[in-house]
């Protein structure tokens, strides 16, 4: 089960047995301290939903007679490790567009998706700079698609700013769902300090 709102941590358990001729005992020792590190590479996607106000005249100088007010939104954290954070809108009687805030606070590393693919299979080996800190953005406003600049976006320092629009006749102000889906591979390490013992009465097993 992956993460979520309700369950930050998601579900995920596994256990790996193996053999590493690189790892012996030395002779004559009992304990041999040995540090492990894990690292998981995986797709995801982030799925994020804002409720918005798509106002044709949002400076008229009487917005107590319209059903809502257009204000920027932040977005409520969904446990991905790559998050929208916030929501800020322009609207006209023919355009609606808005910046959209991205942030890595998963702790990892982005590895960059075109077009679907992730370096998945390069992942632990050295990373090119365009394998990784890039993510794809799709939007849809009720249902409708959004052209965003730049579709994939390079975050730096963990952050990234993208800009999507739709040229949408609106006459009067109504509500509406933003959804934002950011598409990214992502990697994370572990590291793990054990001590390796020797099996009692062998002089080689462990």
């Amino acid at each position: 089960e992956g993460k979520s709102y309700y369950n930050p941590e998601g579900i995920m358990s596994t256990t790996v047995e193996f053999e590493d001729p690189r790892v012996s005992m030395p002779p004559n020792t009992d304990v041999f301290r040995q540090t492990f590190k894990i690292t998981a590479c995986y797709r995801y996607r982030t799925e994020a939903a804002a409720t918005v106000c798509l106002d044709p005249d949002p400076f008229s100088i009487r917005p107590e007679d319209k059903v809502c007010v257009a204000h920027d939104t932040s977005v409520r954290p969904s446990g991905a490790p790559v998050s929208v954070t916030y929501v800020q809108q322009t609207s006209t009687r023919d355009r609606v567009q808005f910046r959209i805030g991205i942030q890595n606070v998963g702790g990892g590393l982005i590895l960059a998706s075109e077009g679907g693919y992730v370096p998945l299979n390069q992942c632990h080996t050295e990373l090119g700079r365009d394998e990784i800190n890039k993510v794809e953005v799709h939007a849809f406003l009720s249902g409708e698609a959004l052209t965003c600049q730049p579709d994939s976006v390079r975050m730096v320092n963990g952050q990234g700013t993208v800009f999507c629009h739709i040229n949408k006749r609106v006459d009067e102000a109504y509500q509406t769902v933003l959804n934002v889906y950011l598409d990214y591979g992502y990697r994370e390490s572990i590291t793990k300090n054990i001590e390796i013992l020797r099996l009692p009465g062998s002089s080689a097993g462990y």
